[in-house]
C-alpha cells in the first residue's frame, strides 16, 4: 500500500529547488566550459601555445559563419510576414485567426523589441548550444520623473487634480521686491496668513508666486513581456530530454537584483532589509569571458555603503512537487535568495514554464544541442595553424637567421638595419642559413578546410557572394538553384527555430492576451488599423509554422512567381477574360499578394485590393435609355414644379387670410380699448356734474343708468369722399 504524501512547507520546496539546482548545475558547469571555449574562438582569442618572435595569428571562420548566417535567419522571422500563424477551425473563423496572429506578432515586434530579442536569442543559440527567451505578463505602475518650472497657482492646482500625477516636492519662488526668494509649502501657507489683513496685497503675492514642482507621472501598464535570458543563468534538469521548457520536471533563472529592485517588485523593505548579502558576489566564468573584450573579468561588490544597491542572488524555480499531498505533483513557482536558496520570497502554483529554447543542431533525446561554433572551432584551430606556419616560413625566407663562428659582435647581427654593418674579427665567419619558402603548400590545404566548412555550415565565399562567377551566375535558375542548395542547412536551422522557440513563443503570448488582457485594443501592423477582443479568442488554438528561406531562397520564389504570374497570362487569354475555368480574379490577387510579401512589403491592402471586397459599378446605360430616362426626368420635374407652384399660391393665401384674421383682431383690442376709455371719461365727467353721492349709488348699481340724465353726444361731422 502506497504511503500517502506529506504536504510540503516552504522550508521543504526551498530544500527540494536547492537538490535540484545542485543535480542541474553539475552538468551546467560542464556545458559552460564548452561555451567559453566557443565564446573564445567567436572573439578570436589566442589559444595560449604562442611563442615569442612567432606568429599568433587566429582565423575568423567562427564569427564569419556566425555573422553570415544571423542576417539570413533574423530577416526571416521579423523581415516580412509573420513566420508564425494560428490555425483556423472553419471558413468563418479564419478572420479571427488571422487577427489573432497579426495581433499576437504586434505584442512582440512593437510591444517588445522584437527585432533585437529575435537576434540576441539566435546568436545566444548559435554561439553558446542554447537561445532563451522568458514571456510573461506584467501589470505594473511605471513612474516617469517630471518637473515642472515657473508654474502659476492656477497650472499648479492642475496638477494637483491630475489623477494620473504624483506631486513629490514642490517650491514656491516669490519675489520681495529686490529678488527671488525660495519658500517651502508650509512657508508660503505661513506668508499668506500673515497677509489676510491686507486682502490686495495677499491677492498680489498669489497672482506673483511661481511654482517649481517635482513628481512622478503613474501609468498602469499591462502588457507581455519578452526577454532574453543569458545562457549561463539558467539551469534545466540534468536528465531533461527535450528542446520544448514547458515539460521539464525542473528549471531555474538565476537573477542579480539590487534590494532596491526588490522593493520594486512589491517585497516589503521590512522583508527586504533582513535578506542576507553575500560579501562578495563572483561572476561566472563563462560572463567574464563574455565580457573579456570590454575589460576583463568583472566581479560585483555587494557590501555597498548604500544599502539599496547591495546584490542579491535570486532564484527562480519552476518544480514539479506535490505540494498539498494529494499525490500529485503541481507545477509550482518558487522564489529564493541567499547562497543555497535557504530565504523563500514566493512560493505558488502556476500554469506554466514561461521560457522557450531553441538550438541550431538538434542532440535527440537532450535539451543541450550543438551549436555553429563547436561545429567549427577545430577547423578554425587548425587553419590558424596553418596560416601560422605560413607567416613563420614566409618571416624565415625573407630574413634568414645566422651561423656565427668567432668573434661576432651580436648586437650589429640582432639589430636588423638594411646596409646596416656587423663587427667581427678577421678570423670570424658569418653564414646565411637557407630557410626553402613551402608556404604556397599551405593553400589546397586552406581550401579543403573551406570547403569543410561549407559542407558543415553552408557558409563559403559563393554564398557570401564573393566568388565573380557565383555573382556572373546568380540571376540564372541553376546559379539560385545552387545558392539555394548551399543554404539548405541554414533552412533547417530556421525550421527548429520556427518549430522550437516561435511557434511556442507566440502560442504563449496568444494566452497571456486571452488570460490577463481586460480592455479591446486597437493596434496598426500592417498600415490598417484593427479592433480586436481578446476577451472573446477561442480557448485553444494550434499553430502553423511558415518559414522563409532567406534572401536567395526569395529571389528564387520571385522567379517562380513572375513565371506563375506569365502563366496566368496566358490562362487568361485562353479563356477570354479574367473570370474563367483555369484563373479568376481571386487568384491572380494571390500572386499578387504574394509577391508583394516576398519582396518584405507588409501593408499590401495599400497596393493592391482584395477581389472579395470588391464592388461593381453599375452598367452603362445605351443612349435611348439615356434619352428616355431624361424626358421622364424632365416629367417628372415639371410635375414636381407645378405641385411647388401649386403648394406655394396655397401657402401665400394661407398667409394672407392669417394676417387679414390678426389685422381685424387688432381693430377689435383698439376698439374695445377706446370703448373703455369712453367709459372712464364718462365716470369722471358724472363725478364732476352730480357729486359723490350719485356716483357711488352708480358703482353699487343702487340706481338705474335712466337716473342720470347724460349729455347728448353732439353728432359727427362726416367728410364726403369722392371715389
Amino acid at each position: 500500500m502506497a504511503t500517502k504524501s506529506k504536504a510540503l512547507d516552504k522550508e521543504d520546496l526551498a530544500k527540494l529547488c536547492s537538490e535540484e539546482f545542485e543535480n542541474a548545475q553539475s552538468i551546467t558547469t560542464e556545458i559552460q566550459g564548452e561555451r567559453e571555449k566557443s565564446l573564445n574562438a567567436y572573439n578570436q582569442e589566442k589559444y595560449g601555445n604562442e611563442e615569442p618572435g612567432l606568429s599568433g595569428f587566429v582565423t575568423s571562420d567562427v564569427r564569419d559563419a556566425i555573422e553570415w548566417t544571423l542576417p539570413q535567419l533574423v530577416d526571416i522571422f521579423v523581415g516580412g510576414d509573420t513566420p508564425i500563424a494560428f490555425e483556423a477551425e472553419n471558413e468563418e473563423d479564419a478572420k479571427a485567426a488571422g487577427e489573432e496572429s497579426r495581433y499576437c506578432q504586434y505584442a512582440f515586434e512593437r510591444q517588445n523589441p522584437g527585432v533585437i530579442l529575435t537576434y540576441s536569442w539566435f546568436k545566444d543559440a548559435l554561439i553558446s548550444k542554447n537561445g532563451i527567451v522568458k514571456a510573461t505578463w506584467e501589470d505594473e505602475v511605471k513612474k516617469e520623473r517630471e518637473e515642472y518650472k515657473n508654474k502659476t497657482g492656477e497650472e499648479y492646482i492642475a496638477l494637483q487634480e491630475d489623477e494620473e500625477y504624483e506631486i513629490k516636492e514642490c517650491t514656491i519662488i516669490v519675489n520681495n521686491g529686490e529678488e527671488d526668494i525660495e519658500y517651502s509649502e508650509e512657508e508660503y501657507k505661513e506668508i499668506l496668513i500673515g497677509l489676510a489683513a491686507d486682502p490686495e496685497a495677499q491677492m498680489n503675492v498669489e497672482k506673483e508666486a511661481r511654482y517649481h514642482i517635482v513628481g512622478h507621472r503613474k501609468k498602469n501598464v499591462g502588457q507581455v513581456y519578452v526577454e532574453n535570458v543569458a545562457p549561463e543563468n539558467f539551469v534545466v534538469q540534468r536528465d531533461h530530454n527535450s528542446i520544448y521548457l514547458k515539460d521539464a520536471g525542473y528549471c531555474c533563472e538565476i537573477l542579480k537584483k539590487t534590494r532596491s529592485q526588490l522593493i520594486e517588485w512589491g517585497y516589503p523593505a521590512s522583508l527586504v532589509d533582513l535578506l542576507p548579502a553575500s560579501e562578495d558576489i563572483q561572476i561566472s566564468d563563462e560572463k567574464n569571458t563574455r565580457m573579456k573584450k570590454e575589460g576583463g573579468s568583472i566581479a560585483l561588490n555587494s557590501a555597498s555603503l548604500d544599502p539599496s544597491r547591495q546584490i542579491l542572488t535570486v532564484y527562480d524555480h519552476y518544480i514539479r512537487a506535490d505540494k498539498d499531498g494529494d499525490g500529485i505533483a503541481e507545477l509550482l513557482f518558487v522564489r529564493t535568495v541567499g547562497t543555497g536558496g535557504e530565504h523563500v520570497l514566493e512560493c505558488e502554483e502556476v500554469d506554466r514554464i514561461p521560457y522557450h529554447a531553441i538550438t541550431p543542431y538538434l542532440n535527440t533525446h537532450k535539451f543541450y544541442g550543438r551549436s555553429v561554433a563547436d561545429n567549427l572551432m577545430d577547423l578554425q584551430r587548425a587553419k590558424s595553424q596553418l596560416w601560422r606556419n605560413g607567416f613563420d616560413n614566409l618571416m624565415y625566407s625573407a630574413i634568414p637567421r645566422k651561423i656565427v663562428s668567432g668573434n661576432v659582435n651580436v648586437s650589429d647581427l640582432l639589430s636588423y638595419v638594411p646596409g646596416g654593418i656587423i663587427r667581427k674579427d678577421l678570423a670570424a665567419t658569418i653564414e646565411t642559413e637557407t630557410t626553402p619558402f613551402v608556404a604556397e603548400a599551405i593553400f589546397p590545404l586552406l581550401d579543403r578546410l573551406d570547403q569543410t566548412r561549407a559542407e558543415r555550415s553552408g557558409f563559403s565565399k559563393d554564398t557570401m557572394g564573393l566568388n565573380p562567377d557565383a555573382l556572373a551566375n546568380a540571376t540564372t535558375p541553376v546559379g539560385m538553384s545552387i545558392l539555394a542548395q548551399s543554404q539548405l542547412l541554414v533552412k533547417m536551422i530556421a525550421t527548429i527555430f520556427a518549430h522550437a522557440g516561435f511557434a511556442e513563443l507566440m502560442l504563449h503570448i496568444r494566452e497571456l492576451v486571452l488570460k490577463y488582457e481586460t480592455k479591446d485594443a486597437i493596434f496598426d501592423l500592417t498600415g490598417a488599423f484593427l479592433e480586436v477582443e481578446p476577451r472573446s479568442w477561442r480557448k485553444q488554438r494550434s499553430s502553423i509554422v511558415k518559414v522563409g528561406i532567406g534572401y536567395a531562397g526569395k529571389q528564387e520564389e520571385l522567379a517562380l512567381l513572375a513565371s506563375m504570374g506569365t502563366m496566368q497570362e496566358k490562362a487568361v487569354a485562353a479563356q477570354g477574360g479574367i473570370s474563367g475555368a483555369l484563373v479568376n480574379p481571386g487568384n491572380i490577387y494571390n500572386l499578387f499578394k504574394r509577391t508583394a510579401q516576398r519582396m518584405g512589403v507588409k501593408d499590401t491592402a495599400n497596393y493592391f485590393q482584395d477581389p472579395a471586397t470588391y464592388k461593381a459599378p453599375p452598367p452603362t446605360p445605351s443612349l435611348a435609355e439615356v434619352t428616355l430616362k431624361a424626358q421622364i426626368e424632365k416629367m417628372n420635374n415639371d410635375t414636381t414644379q407645378d405641385e411647388a407652384d401649386r403648394a406655394l399660391k396655397k401657402h401665400q393665401a394661407d398667409l394672407d387670410n392669417k394676417f387679414k384674421l390678426a389685422e381685424l383682431a387688432q381693430k377689435e383690442r383698439i376698439e374695445f380699448k377706446r370703448l373703455e376709455f369712453e367709459q372712464a371719461r364718462f365716470d369722471k365727467e358724472m363725478l364732476y356734474k352730480y357729486g359723490k353721492d350719485a356716483h357711488d349709488r352708480h358703482e353699487a348699481h343702487e340706481t338705474t343708468h335712466n337716473e342720470i340724465i347724460k349729455p347728448k353726444p353732439k353728432p359727427e361731422k362726416k367728410e364726403n369722399v369722392t371715389a
